[in-house]
């Protein structure tokens, strides 16, 4: 008797649904994360990531089984791709919601469309590219903060 071997067989149908429930199962986890830190105000650098992957793990594997994807390396790139839809997904949402906010209450504008521009003229002058990507770099630029938190704990915080 010969032991099974897959025909590592990735059939374009099988590598759409694992990209849609990778993709899909990225944007709930990045919108996850965002919320919890937007509105909680406390982010566990290991255990939220980790978390995270796990529910697009979850997600990709059922992708994987509903699209009969028998290819490794297919299903690796797309679990690649699904974990950078997540942190994509978590700055995106900080980008709109958190920065554009915190632009609003120091300068005082109202109106969307003037916050944005404020926040670009903001983003050139202190990393040279303004809108998502200069976030990015602004974000990178500031790094991650330790902070004491309770009695004697070290609580790490910052951007992802």
């Amino acid at each position: 008797m010969r032991t099974y071997q897959s025909d590592r067989a990735a059939p374009l149908p099988g590598i759409l649904t694992t990209l849609l429930y990778g993709l899909l199962a990225s944007a709930v986890a990045g919108g996850i994360l965002f919320s919890v830190e937007h509105f909680l105000h406390f982010y566990l650098i290991i255990l939220f990531p980790v978390g995270a992957a796990f529910l697009v793990a979850i997600a990709l594997s059922a992708g994987i089984t509903a699209g009969r994807l028998r290819n490794p390396l297919v299903a690796g790139l797309i679990g690649l791709l699904s974990a950078v839809a997540v942190e994509g997904t978590y700055h995106a949402l900080s980008y709109q919601f958190d920065f554009k906010a915190a632009v609003a209450q120091e300068l005082g504008a109202s109106d969307p469309k003037l916050v944005g521009q404020l926040g670009n003229v903001f983003l050139q002058q202190e990393v040279g590219a303004t809108g998502f990507p200069g976030y990015l770099k602004f974000e990178a630029q500031q790094g991650i903060k330790l902070s004491k938190f309770g009695i004697g704990g070290v609580g790490i915080s910052g951007t992802g």
